[in-house]
C-alpha cells in the first residue's frame, strides 16, 4: 500500500528497490534451505522440502508482481495498470488452472508462482534509471514498522483460530472457515479500495464518494448472497455445509467495515504503520474476548461470527477516529 508513493518520491532508484529486494529474497531462500534438515525431523516433517519452498517462492513471485504494479501506480501509467491486471487475469487462468488439472494440488502452488514471475517479466519497468542504494536509516525504521501491521495480522487471525479451535467442534470451526472464505471472496470482489488507492498516494484524503461508492458494491455483493448463498453453499461443499448460511449472514456487516477501512492504508502511506499495527492487536484482543463470552454463552459458531463483525466494526471506528485526530488536523 505504501510502495507506490515512496516509488513516486525516488523514481529514479527503483532498479536499487528491486536489487535489494532479489538480495533479501536469496538470503531467505538460504535460510530455508538451512531450516529444511530440522523441520523435517519435528513436528513439521509432514510438510516435507516441497511446501517450505514452494511457500517462499510464492511470496516471493507475488511480491515481485506487487512491486511491478506499485510502479505503474507511482508513475500514474493507469493504461499499462489496466493491461497488467488484464494479462494477470488470462494468466492465473491459463497457468494455474493448466497446473492444476496436470499435476493436482501441487501443481496449483506451482502454477500460482509461474504465474506472477511470468506476469513480473512481462510487464518490468524498462528504461534508463539510476542504480545506487538509497535506503537510510529512518527507511529501514519505516519498513520494520511496517513489517509489524503484518505480524500483528497474523497475532489476531492466530488467536481466533485458537479460541475458535478450541471451544468448537470439528464441524463448526470448518462452517466458520468457509463463512470467513466466503466472506473474504467477496471482499475480493466488492471492494472499491484498490482502485481508490491512486488518489489516496496522490492526496491522503478520504472523499464521501469512495464511503458511498464501497458501501453500493458491498450490498449488491450482499444481496446476491441473501438470494442465492444457500443455493451456492449446496452447490460448493454440499447439503451439510449449507448450515454455513446464517453466519456468513452474521459477518456481512464485518464485510462492510472491512471494505469501508480505507484508513490502515492512509496510515502506512503517511509513514504511520505503527498505528495500523496498534489498532489491529487492539482488536484482536476484542475479538477474543468476545469470541470466548459469545461461544461459551451458547452461541456456538453463531458468537464467533458476531464476535468478528464487532471487532471489525471496533476496528474501523478507532481507524476513522485516530485519521480525525492525527492525519486529518495535521493536513
Amino acid at each position: 500500500e505504501s510502495v507506490p508513493r515512496y516509488i513516486a518520491r525516488n523514481r529514479g532508484y527503483y532498479r536499487a528497490f528491486l536489487l535489494l529486494f532479489l538480495k533479501l529474497s536469496v538470503i531467505a531462500l538460504i535460510f530455508i534451505a538451512a531450516l529444511l534438515p530440522f523441520l523435517s525431523s519435528t513436528m513439521f516433517k509432514g510438510l516435507g522440502f516441497f511446501y517450505p519452498l514452494a511457500s517462499f517462492l510464492i511470496a516471493f513471485s507475488l511480491t515481485l508482481a506487487c512491486l511491478v504494479k506499485s510502479y505503474f501506480i507511482a508513475v500514474s501509467d493507469f493504461k499499462s495498470l489496466r493491461n497488467a491486471c488484464s494479462v494477470e487475469g488470462v494468466l492465473k487462468l491459463a497457468v494455474i488452472v493448466s497446473l492444476a488439472l496436470l499435476f493436482s494440488v501441487n501443481g496449483a502452488i506451482l502454477g500460482v508462482a509461474v504465474c506472477y514471475i511470468l506476469f513480473s517479466l512481462i510487464f518490468f519497468p524498462r528504461g534508463k534509471v539510476k542504480n545506487r542504494a538509497f535506503f537510510t536509516r529512518s527507511d529501514y525504521i519505516y519498513l520494520f514498522l511496517l513489517a509489524l501491521t503484518g505480524i500483528s495480522r497474523g497475532i489476531y487471525d492466530w488467536i481466533d483460530a485458537l479460541i475458535i479451535a478450541s471451544m468448537l467442534s470439528f464441524s463448526d470451526v470448518a462452517i466458520y472457515r468457509i463463512s470467513f472464505a466466503f466472506i473474504s471472496t467477496f471482499s475480493l470482489l466488492s471492494s472499491f479500495s484498490t482502485v481508490y488507492i491512486p488518489r489516496i498516494v496522490k492526496e491522503l484524503r478520504v472523499s464521501k464518494k469512495f464511503f458511498l461508492y464501497s458501501s453500493l458494491t458491498t450490498a449488491a455483493c450482499s444481496l446476491v448472497f441473501v438470494l442465492f448463498g444457500k443455493i451456492a453453499l449446496y452447490v460448493i461443499y454440499g447439503e451439510f455445509y449449507t448450515r454455513a448460511y446464517v453466519p456468513v449472514l452474521l459477518l456481512i456487516p464485518a464485510l462492510f467495515f472491512i471494505n469501508l477501512n480505507i484508513f490502515p492504508t492512509i496510515f502506512n502511506i503517511t509513514g504511520k504503520p505503527q498505528i495500523t499495527a496498534s489498532i489491529t492487536i487492539a482488536c484482536a484482543g476484542i475479538n477474543a474476548l468476545l469470541d470466548i463470552l459469545l461461544i461459551s454463552s451458547g452461541y456456538g459458531v453463531e458468537g464467533a461470527c458476531i464476535a468478528t463483525s464487532i471487532a471489525s466494526g471496533s476496528g474501523l471506528l478507532l481507524s476513522a477516529i485516530v485519521y480525525k485526530k492525527k492525519i486529518r488536523k495535521r493536513d
